[in-house]
């Protein structure tokens, strides 16, 4: 039975089951709480334009300062996946990743597959298990002839396959750091949370940004590869929606930019940050902190 969360500004509806697990241990929401009142402040990896109700409510009672988007760096696949993008038309890729700590059923996997295959885009599909079995024959049909898709397993470079102009969404399981990823690079994103926060963060995607798409129709279901097909044409698409949530993305990607310019929000964020550290370091060595 859906609950409406109060107090955040939209109209936000949730099951228990879309809670993050601190909310059923007792013991690990009191460490966070603790955590929280013996700290000084929170540093957070977000920007204020990205969500003002939520920095206004939480600054409204505690220290806060947004320093994001923050970046990390990539690794020495570079070359080889810049090369396979450079070949791609401006905007026809869908990247899928769903981040280093998700498990995905083989069942639903081989789903995957079928989905993306079905859909007709180009695609790049992270795998961070080297073992998954995919398939039959279907990494050989993808690297066939102009190459539809390329499988990569183990890490990947994300911040630079999102900022490639042949990429054109982003699928996602909707961990905050991948959100602030694809935001930064201007995409619109397909939303399929698997755990923990990420089904309050495809809420953030979907309803209150809206710049994604709803993947995952209820916990725990098996996405069929009809739904994972037309996810894909959904947010690829030339459709009124589709145009309309690239637009709202590349409005987003551009507020991105600015706050890490010097007079921006996150950019002040951080320098007040620095000198407020400063001057708590000065008056504890005073002896008056």
């Amino acid at each position: 039975m859906p609950f409406q969360v109060h107090g955040v500004g939209h109209r936000i509806e949730m099951v228990k089951g879309e809670l993050p697990v601190v909310f059923d241990h007792p013991f690990v929401f009191d460490m966070f709480r603790d955590a929280e009142m013996k700290s000084y402040g929170t540093i957070m990896n977000s920007f204020y334009e990205l969500e003002p109700l939520y920095v206004d409510f939480l600054r409204a009672t505690r220290k806060l300062w947004c320093v994001g988007p923050v970046g990390f760096g990539d690794n020495q696949q570079v070359e080889k996946i810049k090369k396979w993008l450079d070949s791609k038309d401006p905007d026809s890729v869908i990247y899928v990743c769903f981040g280093s700590e998700c498990t995905v059923s083989a069942y639903q996997i081989n789903e995957m597959a079928r989905g993306l295959e079905a859909s007709g885009h180009p695609f790049i599909w992270v795998l961070r298990i080297d073992d998954i079995v995919l398939p039959s024959g279907f990494e050989a049909r993808m690297e066939m002839g102009e190459s539809k898709g390329l499988v990569l397993r183990g890490w990947a470079p994300q911040a630079m396959i999102l900022r490639h102009p042949s990429v054109g969404g982003f699928m996602t399981h909707c961990g905050w750091n991948s959100i602030l990823e694809g935001v930064s690079a201007g995409l619109p994103m397909a939303a399929w949370p698997l755990q923990s926060e990420q089904f309050i963060n495809e809420k953030m995607v979907v309803e209150v940004l809206e710049i994604g798409v709803k993947v995952l129709r209820a916990v725990g279901d098996v996405v069929d590869e009809e739904i994972v097909r037309k996810s894909v044409e959904l947010l690829m698409g030339g459709e009124q929606q589709s145009l309309e949530m690239r637009m709202r993305a590349k409005e987003y990607q551009a507020k991105a930019r600015a706050v890490m310019e010097k007079g921006g929000a996150s950019y002040e964020d951080l320098s007040h940050l620095i000198e407020e550290m400063e001057e708590y370091a000065k008056k504890r060595k005073m002896g008056g902190g």
